[in-house]
């Protein structure tokens, strides 16, 4: 939203160094202000789609490793 405190979110995409091979996605975010607890509908279909992605994401760099 344009105007502070009203509807704000922090999304971030954190990776882990595990191995030569091996990197830990950890994806996440938070959601405020006065309007986020009438935006659960619609946080829960972007949870949806953020899990959806992460899977695909998952698919496309296993399938690549050799």
């Amino acid at each position: 939203m344009l105007v502070e405190g009203v509807f704000d979110a922090e999304h971030y995409f954190l990776l882990e160094h595990i191995s030569d091979n091996q990197t830990r996605l950890i994806h996440g975010g938070t959601f405020t202000g006065i309007l986020a607890p009438l935006m659960r509908k619609a946080l829960a279909k972007t949870k949806e789609e953020f899990l959806r992605m992460n899977a695909a994401l998952k698919t496309e760099r296993e399938g690549s490793v050799q």
